[in-house]
């Protein structure tokens, strides 16, 4: 029973970090003979739809903010190096004083064109741009790198759940015969051919193969919650 009681703290703290609390065992909740995939695991996405399936992560989100905000401002600092050109047409009313003797009213407009290309600037911008392209490319090492990890999570993840679910066909297998074993004990005690310790020893068994089965549906559980994890759902 010690051992079943840390096999389920395990499994809950597990089950907490999945769940962004860390500190914090979750109780695994819900009927554990019920699958939250069905019959198959769910199959791994593919490349393309990789990088949708990171950024759902709540770990990831903020990475992918950050890498569109670094390719922003590496296009903010490349388009520094063009001229910048600008104009200003306005009407006016007034005495524009080009007659100074008459200076009458008059209706007249003005058009300004200013051309603003920064030459020289002893490399500044240069380095400005490219801290900001390293950036970016160091953002899109990072995300490699995740989708990467993701995809060996997501194999190991398979894997896992396919031996926990081969624990629990076997301990079903073991708790349905420890079942019978019970009732072979019992009809035999009622005969007075079985003492009552080995009816005790038989419920005895199948107690600690009842737990068993409950620790290896346990195991599934957080085997399929890993596995949705990674698949970002």
């Amino acid at each position: 029973r010690l051992q079943a009681v840390a096999a389920r703290d395990a499994a809950g703290i597990a089950l907490g970090r999945l769940l962004g609390r860390p500190a914090e065992a979750v109780p695994v909740s819900g009927a554990l003979e019920q699958s939250l995939l069905g019959e198959q695991p769910p199959s791994a996405p593919s490349a393309p739809s990789a990088p949708s399936a990171i950024d759902s992560l709540p770990a990831l989100r903020a990475l992918a903010h950050e890498s569109e905000r670094q390719d922003l401002l590496a296009q903010a600092a490349r388009r520094r190096f063009l001229p910048r050109v600008s104009g200003d047409l306005r009407g006016h009313y007034g005495r524009p004083g080009i007659d100074p003797l008459a200076n009458d009213w008059m209706s007249y407009g003005t058009a300004t064109l200013a051309l603003d290309w920064t030459l020289w600037d002893g490399g500044a911008r240069a380095r400005q741009a490219q801290r900001a392209e390293a950036g970016a490319r160091q953002l899109a090492y990072q995300r490699q790198d995740a989708a990467e990890g993701l995809a060996a999570a997501q194999a190991s993840a398979k894997a896992a759940l396919q031996s926990a679910r081969a624990e629990v066909t076997a301990a079903s297998e073991r708790v349905a015969l420890q079942r019978q074993l019970l009732d072979l004990v019992t009809g035999r005690r009622e005969r007075a051919q079985a003492s009552e310790n080995e009816v005790l020893d038989a419920e005895d068994d199948l107690s600690e193969a009842e737990i068993a089965l409950a620790l290896a549906r346990t195991r599934a559980r957080q085997s399929e919650a890993t596995l949705l994890w990674t698949l970002g759902r």
